[in-house]
């Protein structure tokens, strides 16, 4: 049973860490289908592709499980890869989409700051590398809502038994609203944060620095929750998926981006103690023609 005994947790291990590709394709339909940098692949031959290039650059070394959250049919594995070739670890996650007994889908979002950091290739080498992602019809028509319309957030997609549903619509407000003064609520004061442009630790006051950051980046941004889970076992671990729509210019050109964003948060007595933002820059980048990534 997937949900069990970190059974995810420990097939994505065995995936990246061993190069144990049958102990996957067990556990997948032949509908199943898996996402990777903006491409999703059905099918064993395009699934296999992708699987061996992620394990050739930092597979077959130490993968360390930073955190796990799980409820019902969906799952987040978040680990640090990093292969004999390189010290320097990459960060990703998993969205594993089951039915306790196959899985269905996999989205595999990946820190790509970090992948580039890995295997030490310059911007421009490293969006070629990436495949080619599906094509994005984007709609003519501003997405963003009137003002007066009422916009989703975390308590719509939280079941009201959650603790922290305060602490998280007063995280999605930072995003939106561009409320930073209310980091000093939300964060514990040795609060480790790991953003996407970074490999390295930060802290509450860079999560400011980086809102302002993307919001200057990208031109009437739009922030849009998809999904949340609150892991069974432990209220502390919550898992979001939202993106990020903004217009970007580029050699004079403006281009309306949508930037998926998987974000891990872990509580402790009420505040966010750990935080790690997953964003895959480069394929964005790839995706709408850009030369660099956004960020």
């Amino acid at each position: 049973m997937l949900n069990k005994d970190n059974a995810l947790a420990q097939l994505t291990t065995q995936l990246y860490g061993e190069g144990n590709l049958n102990v996957l394709r067990a556990k997948l339909l032949h509908s199943s289908s898996w996402q990777q940098h903006n491409l999703c692949c059905y099918g064993n031959e395009l699934q296999q592709a992708m699987w061996l290039e992620h394990i050739s650059d930092f597979g077959l070394g130490n993968v360390d499980v930073a955190n796990c959250v799980s409820n019902g049919h969906h799952t987040v594995v978040h680990i640090n890869a990093a292969n004999k070739a390189n010290s320097n670890p990459v960060n990703m996650a998993l969205y594993f989409h089951h039915n306790d007994e196959y899985i269905k889908t996999v989205e595999c979002i990946v820190d790509s700051h970090s992948y580039q950091h890995a295997i030490e290739a310059d911007c421009s080498q490293f969006i070629d590398k990436l495949p080619t992602p599906d094509p994005i019809i984007a709609s003519q028509i501003d997405q963003q809502l009137h003002p007066k319309t009422s916009h989703m957030t975390p308590a719509n997609l939280v079941d009201g038994n959650c603790p922290h549903i305060d602490a998280l619509n007063n995280w999605w407000s930072m995003w939106v609203d561009k409320q930073l003064s209310l980091a000093s609520d939300i964060y514990a004061d040795e609060a480790r944060v790991e953003l996407s442009h970074s490999y390295l630790d930060n802290d509450s006051d860079d999560i400011k620095s980086y809102i302002i950051k993307l919001t200057k980046t990208l031109k009437r941004s739009y922030f849009q929750l998809e999904d949340i889970i609150v892991d069974a076992k432990s209220s502390d671990k919550v898992a979001i998926k939202w993106f990020v729509d903004g217009d970007i210019t580029s050699n004079g050109t403006n281009t309306r981006v949508s930037v998926p964003v998987l974000t891990i948060l872990t509580f402790a007595q009420g505040q966010i103690s750990h935080e790690s933002m997953l964003v895959d820059w480069h394929a964005t980048a790839k995706q709408f023609g850009l030369k660099q990534a956004i960020i």
